[in-house]
């Protein structure tokens, strides 16, 4: 059986998510104050520790929303970023953002999301590559930054540096980033 993959998009403001959960949960603590003064306080203690458990879960449930929106929010800032340094067409900000996503996808590269090839992508062409050869370069770079255990942003910046050092052409970033991961194992 083939794999499938869904992926979801949610934008919005979790301020409005959070104020429901906790309408719910003050709802919650009056209907067991309620119980405890009909039904006696054992039932009300098992009651109120139903409630505190939902309202834990509610919380845990906010926070993982908030986080992942904060992911999807900085994956979308980044790709801004680089459109802005590098002047991609919308044709390019398409590709940019696929090739971004498959990386973050690919099992070769474990603990890569696609914000990381996002980042790896903008600094390369911060430091002068093309869109093309940033897209090139960008599995390279996430390599580098595995292999080596630094930081994305630090690896593009290693061979961008070096493509600039040595004269050397975009094109060549990912040969650049391979010698860079092999002088680092």
């Amino acid at each position: 059986m083939a794999g499938r993959e869904l992926s979801v998009r949610i934008t919005g403001d979790a301020r409005s998510l959070q104020r429901s959960f906790g309408s719910a949960a003050k709802s919650s603590e009056s209907f067991g104050r309620s119980l405890r003064s009909h039904l006696g306080s054992g039932l009300a203690v098992a009651a109120r520790g139903s409630v505190l458990l939902a309202g834990a879960a509610g919380t845990g449930l906010v926070f993982g929303l908030k986080k992942a929106l904060d992911v999807a929010g900085n994956f979308e800032k980044t790709l801004n970023i680089f459109q802005a340094t590098s002047n991609a067409t919308g044709r390019q900000m398409h590709q940019v953002s696929a090739l971004a996503i498959q990386l973050g996808n690919d099992v070769r590269l474990p603990a890569v999301s696609a914000a990381d090839a996002a980042v790896a992508m903008t600094e390369l062409a911060k430091g002068g590559l093309s869109v093309r050869d940033a897209m090139k370069a960008a599995k390279g770079v996430l390599e580098l930054s595995t292999a080596a255990q630094i930081s994305t942003g630090d690896a593009a910046m290693y061979v961008a540096t070096a493509l600039s050092a040595f004269g050397l052409k975009g094109h060549e970033a990912v040969r650049v980033a391979d010698l860079l991961t092999a002088a680092s194992s």
